[in-house]
């Protein structure tokens, strides 16, 4: 079941690289691409699989994607969010870049001022998290094979 999750948000509209070009973002879905549903479930992958702390993604991180990617995809420049969010400009980016963690007042008031909830945003980064760790996972069993 979690594989399929994972494959299914694989896509373009939603792919951190689709909105901001070639730049490296830490979490991306093509390192999946050369993956199929049936090699993932032949390497017995399991998401309940304890990863070494340095190999985990970081929360931050992943929300800050979430945040800056749905702030490009609903028009809104980081002015005009920080301004509707009542937050600065300059902290508003630190938050996007995962350079600062974000409370649950200040997330809040970004999400809302974007017309979504808290919760969707959480969910968002949350499989951003999860195909990064799946990634890790399938290199991992790949470098086993090889």
């Amino acid at each position: 079941m979690m594989v399929e999750n994972i494959l299914l948000l694989d896509s373009p509209s939603r792919s951190p690289e689709a909105s901001r070009g070639s730049a490296q973002r830490p979490y991306s879905s093509e390192k999946l691409d050369d993956f199929s549903a049936e090699h993932v479930l032949e390497q017995n992958w399991d998401a309940s699989m304890p990863m070494a702390p340095s190999d985990e993604p970081l929360l931050r991180e992943a929300l800050g994607a979430t945040l800056r990617d749905t702030r490009r995809q609903t028009g809104f420049t980081l002015r005009e969010l920080a301004k509707l969010a009542n937050v600065s400009p300059g902290y508003l980016s630190e938050l996007e870049r995962g350079r600062k963690e974000v409370s649950s007042e200040l997330l809040a008031s970004v999400c809302h001022a974007m017309g979504i909830s808290v919760a969707s945003a959480i969910l968002e980064a949350a499989s951003m998290m999860t195909l990064d760790a799946a990634a890790a996972e399938l290199a991992s069993s790949m470098a086993r094979v090889n």
